[in-house]
């Protein structure tokens, strides 16, 4: 029957279910990237979740494993019904994944975009490796690593601010994302120095670098499928090389319209790089660089 006032009720803008507490054990997922391929394992051996009558924050603790690797989590994330409504979601989580620790901290408007985030992450461990190892990717590097980042919004898109170091090498960058997962249009200053470039080009696919420490800093932009370059130096042992302009669409980098100056104590250093047998001694180039669709 309806109120006395003849109007229905509303519908409350409250969950019309709560769960109080819930418990996972001894759950397996087994994936085969194709029929034919090895399977990978990840399991969940124990998750326990609960709410907090007081706050309705939901507060975690699970273990488990990812093929043979060790994995652990421990937080809370809620409010429950901002959680309910994926609005404007806190989060603090802690873990592990084999020896390498993670956390995030703070809140994100959007948890199915990741839109408006404003959260901090961190991560470490003791070999680059055997973390990578775990995603399947394998890494010149080797050693002790961290990673920061820290998210925050900034207009209509997503600040950025990112640190590492690995096997000697450290890098930053500071910048803007127009979407995090859609990263096609974002600015950002780079710096990063090493040791040895020639590690680090093995690393990026660029075979032949000297063996020289490198350092390189510049300001990039990308909109759409073209790369812009503003200053970008780098400094390989004695060769330094300026970098402006654009890169056209990959792969054939239609549209790419760059200027280049370098100088350096040994072009025979560059002798790998480029292929070609150079003299020993001193030099000086600088160039426009520009490809067409009918050719360079």
């Amino acid at each position: 029957t309806q109120p006395a006032t003849g109007r229905p009720s509303e519908p409350s803008a409250r969950p019309s279910f709560s769960i109080e507490r819930a418990a996972v054990r001894g759950l397996e997922l087994v994936v085969r990237a194709r029929p034919d391929a090895l399977p990978f394992r990840a399991g969940i051996a124990a998750l326990d979740a609960g709410i907090d009558s007081a706050t309705q924050m939901i507060a975690i603790r699970g273990a488990g494993h990812l093929g043979d690797t060790p994995w652990d989590i421990a937080g809370r994330l809620g409010p429950f019904e901002r959680l309910s409504h994926a609005r404007d979601v806190e989060l603090d989580l802690t873990g592990h994944v084999g020896g390498s620790a993670l956390s995030v901290r703070g809140g994100i408007h959007d948890p199915l975009t990741l839109g408006g985030p404003d959260v901090d992450l961190k991560v470490d461990g003791p070999d680059i490796v055997v973390a990578l190892a775990v995603l399947g990717l394998k890494s010149p590097l080797s050693g002790a690593f961290r990673a920061e980042g820290r998210l925050t919004p900034k207009d209509d898109t997503v600040g950025v601010e990112l640190s590492g170091a690995v096997g000697g090498v450290t890098a930053s960058a500071r910048g803007t994302l127009k979407e995090l997962l859609r990263p096609e249009r974002f600015t950002a200053e780079v710096e990063a120095a090493g040791p040895n470039a020639a590690v680090v080009g093995a690393w990026t696919g660029v075979v032949g670098l000297p063996a020289r420490p490198f350092d390189l800093a510049g300001r990039l932009r990308r909109d759409g499928r073209r790369l812009f370059f503003d200053a970008l130096k780098v400094r390989v042992g004695g060769t330094s090389l300026t970098v402006g302009g654009t890169l056209g669409e990959l792969p054939r980098c239609v549209g790419t319209e760059l200027k280049v100056a370098a100088t350096g104590s040994d072009l025979s250093e560059l002798s790998a790089l480029t292929r070609l047998r150079l003299p020993k001694g001193a030099f000086r180039v600088s160039g426009r660089f520009l490809r067409r669709a009918d050719g360079l």
